[in-house]
């Protein structure tokens, strides 16, 4: 990993990511060593202990976006079995991102159908494979030509790309989209009921074990975890206990329901510090899922109405530090400052969506968060888009924060980080400085004029 650390930070940072980073590739060559290219995809494609995942999919999803686009690039230089397995694991992928699925599908566009093995994504079934093997066609009436398999292929692709990039977005946070997840029955919801009643009674670990498990076996019997879970409202189990409930409970929809059905109902209204208990409880399930807490937890927490509050940014601050590598707060910040509404889905109870904002809410909380994040290491990178956009935010919030230390302490962190960046912002970002009166005022302004 440590190897291509370089070539990943090109790839986030550059303005023309493709050619820089292939520069890099060509520079990295020695003579008579194996080829980069090669021990590049064994890389992308080597599994992830414990899970069915392999490395790539690890990545934040504007890396590996950028990672296929270069993959198609330079395609020739690969090996086209890797490739075509690679991309067609990403297109295969659930949870890929949807920019990622369309590079992916590009990828497989741009290689010739001769490299594509047997086993490709859009082969027929097994059970249509056997039935063609037979002289005679299954519907033998229809006029079916199969060298035109994959130039329809790509035509419905790009006839699906058009309607996403017209897709109207109404708001960051849309209300979440109705599943055809069935009915409730007058059992199923006495039974809930039930369990909201015993959730307030429980006392010992052997006790949160049993409801944990009442709770996800309803859930898999009903086969509508939503509606079950804001029937018996698990958030409200005791602190001392969750962290033994989050132990023992599994559903179907994954750790992004767990997050939105006991995390973050406890963290959005919380008016103060929280308990060491559920800070340890936050933390322990976020290293185990690094990517559904983003969605999940921190975006909706960060997104609040009233705008971030100062108790839960020292709790996100630890999240990013202990439990996301600094590539994932790279694009974490990114996603933060740039996305739009389809980029930033949450998954979270309808009832808990009146505490969520459209935007963001620029306070003190929010500067000593980014600072924090920015801050940490030199292995966060500020992508070019996200650079432009806190530029703006400075001078746009410069005057409402003139006397604010943790504004000014950001900006003199900003411009320090990412100085030789900010040339053509020298001027404006200096009127805003001029605009604040703390005692970092100076500094920001001597670290300006020596850009």
């Amino acid at each position: 990993m440590e190897q291509w650390r370089p070539f990943f930070d090109l790839l986030l940072s550059s303005p023309l990511p493709e050619t820089a980073s292939v520069r890099w590739f060509d520079s990295q060559h020695q003579p008579n060593s194996p080829p980069l290219t090669s021990s590049f995809l064994s890389l992308l494609l080597s599994p992830v202990p414990t899970t069915s995942l392999v490395f790539i999919q690890t990545l934040p999803p504007f890396l590996q976006f950028r990672i296929l686009s270069f993959l198609s690039t330079y395609r020739l230089r690969f090996d086209s079995l890797q490739l075509h397995s690679l991309a067609t694991r990403m297109v295969k992928f659930s949870d890929s991102n949807f920019w990622v699925k369309h590079a992916a599908r590009n990828l497989l566009d741009e290689m010739p159908e001769r490299s594509f093995p047997k086993d490709s994504f859009f082969d027929l079934p097994p059970w249509l494979r056997e039935a063609s093997s037979n002289e005679t066609p299954l519907l033998p009436w229809l006029p079916f030509d199969k060298s035109k398999c994959h130039e329809k292929r790509t035509m419905h692709m790009n006839v699906l790309v058009e309607k996403q990039n017209f897709e109207p977005v109404s708001s960051v946070f849309p209300s979440p989209s109705p599943k055809l997840c069935p009915s409730l029955s007058d059992h199923a919801i006495e039974r809930a009921m039930e369990l909201k009643r015993e959730i307030s009674t429980v006392v010992s670990v052997p006790e949160t074990i049993a409801l944990a498990e009442k709770i996800q076996n309803i859930c898999v019997e009903t086969q509508n975890s939503m509606e079950v879970l804001r029937l018996i409202e698990p958030w409200k189990i005791n602190d001392e206990l969750a962290r033994v409930f989050l132990s023992n409970i599994s559903l179907q929809d994954g750790a992004s329901l767990i997050f939105s059905s006991i995390l973050l109902p406890k963290l959005l209204t919380l008016q103060k510090q929280p308990s060491s208990l559920i800070i340890s409880a936050t933390l322990e399930f976020c290293k185990k899922h690094p990517v559904e807490a983003v969605d999940s937890l921190l975006f909706p927490l960060i997104f609040g109405t009233q705008g971030l509050k100062l108790p839960l940014c020292d709790l996100i601050t630890r999240v990013t530090k202990d439990c996301m590598h600094p590539l994932h707060v790279s694009f974490f910040i990114q996603r933060l400052l740039c996305a739009e509404g389809r980029e930033i889905k949450p998954v979270c109870l309808p009832k808990h969506l009146e505490h969520l904002s459209n935007e963001l809410v620029w306070n003190e909380s929010l500067f000593q968060l980014f600072y924090n994040m920015i801050n940490r290491d030199k292995d966060v990178i500020l992508t070019p888009d996200s650079v432009e956009k806190l530029v703006s935010v400075i001078g746009e919030t410069a005057s409402k924060f003139a006397k604010s230390l943790k504004f000014g302490s950001f900006v003199l962190c900003f411009v320090t980080k990412c100085g030789d960046r900010l040339t053509s912002h020298k001027d404006f970002l200096e009127r805003a400085a001029e605009k604040t009166d703390t005692f970092v005022t100076k500094a920001i302004l001597v670290r300006l004029h020596n850009i």
